[in-house]
């Protein structure tokens, strides 16, 4: 049933097409602060230059209004919900922009 819905509602397409615009964003803001970003659909990392504190970054970003997840003292997760949208896209790489600039 839960599959029939994700389905029916667009939501794999979505996670797609919202994912691959995620990761487009994150790799505009690659250089100096983010060294690689990987992942599939909607789950995203981003492994952050020598010296960057991703613990730092997403305490900052959470202040912002940005959740970000840590697996490993480089790493950014990203998990953003199925339903997200361009907006929402757009809003978030702003927000780590800012974080990993300042």
């Amino acid at each position: 049933m839960a599959l029939k819905v994700l389905v029916e509602e667009g939501m794999i397409a979505n996670a797609e097409r919202q994912g691959a615009r995620f990761q487009s964003q994150l790799a505009s803001i690659r250089s100096p602060a983010v060294r690689e970003v990987r992942g599939r659909g909607l789950m995203l990392g981003a492994e952050l230059e020598d010296g960057l504190d991703a613990n730092h970054v997403a305490a900052r970003a959470l202040a912002a209004g940005l959740v970000i997840n840590v697996p490993a003292p480089r790493t950014l997760r990203f998990l953003p919900p199925l339903l997200i949208g361009e907006a929402e896209v757009k809003e978030a790489e702003a927000i780590l922009g800012d974080c990993l600039r300042n």
